[in-house]
Formats: structure tokens, sequence, C-alpha cells
């Protein structure tokens, strides 16, 4: 009877791992859709720009978690956080991929202010298989995630 049960968790185990590691990476991407979305949702009920960066000095890594930021009220060029978000552990690659800027900003009127359609890369492994999820930006502001290889 141990033995059945003994087999029975090390076949287990494996899928336990990578069901956890999918978990995760679904979760991050949750987030920080939700937190783009916040963003644009900011710009434009202020009626003035709002910025997601990343936390640190990395630029696109925001694997340290990130954060977005809108102006001061009166002031025309300080900025506050508004919110600050973590990046979940056991990620792997966690970048924004950009020909431009090294954050997301949204204007006044909701559209993102890149010079092209921007991704975030959501990169980790789980037995052995690499996963991926991409967060796309476009230049309207739209937000979505599509499985693609980074």
């Amino acid at each position: 009877m141990i033995l059945i049960v003994a087999l029975m968790a090390a076949f287990a185990a494996p899928d336990f791992r990578e069901r956890t590691t999918k978990a995760q990476l679904a979760s991050a991407v949750t987030e920080l859709q939700s937190s783009l979305t916040i963003a644009r949702s900011e710009a434009l009920r202020i009626g003035k720009y709002s910025k997601v960066k990343a936390i640190g000095s990395n630029g696109a890594d925001f694997s340290q978690g990130w954060q977005i930021l809108v102006p001061e009220k009166g002031s025309t060029t300080g900025e506050y956080i508004a919110a600050q978000f973590k990046s979940p552990k056991g990620l792997g690659k966690f970048q924004l991929v950009t020909t431009g800027s090294k954050e997301i900003k949204f204007r006044g009127d909701g559209r993102a202010d890149i010079s092209s359609d921007t991704y975030f890369c959501l990169h980790t492994k789980s037995g052995g298989k690499n996963l991926y999820r991409k967060i796309f930006i476009t230049k309207a502001g739209q937000i979505y995630v599509a499985t693609d290889n980074c």
C-alpha cells in the first residue's frame, strides 16, 4: 500500500510543479495587464499622461516590479507613484521589448505614447519546457495577451 502511494506521489510531483509554474505565469500576466489598464484609465480620468515604469535602474527589466507614475497636481515636472507592484517570485525573464522608451506612457486621450507597437515578454521554464506570454500594447492604447515566443 505504501509503495502504491509513493509511486502515485512520484508521478504527480512533476505535474504539480508544472501547474504551479503555469499559475504563477498566469498571475504575473494578469497583474501586469491590469496595471497597464489602470494606468491607461488614470490617464483618461485626469486628462494627462500616466506611465508604467520598471522599479530599479535596469530600464526594461521589470523582474523587480513596476510602478504607475502620474503628474503631481499643479506641477509641470513632478510625478508621484500612484501604485507600485512586485513581480511574482520564480519567474525568469520579465522584460519590456520596445524600439523606443523603457517605459509605457499613456496620454490623456488613452493612446500609448510609443513609436511602434510594443510588448512585454514574460518567460519561465517548467519541466524543461519554455513558457512564454506576451502582453502587447498598441499605439491606440489597446492591451492584449498572446502565447507567442519572445
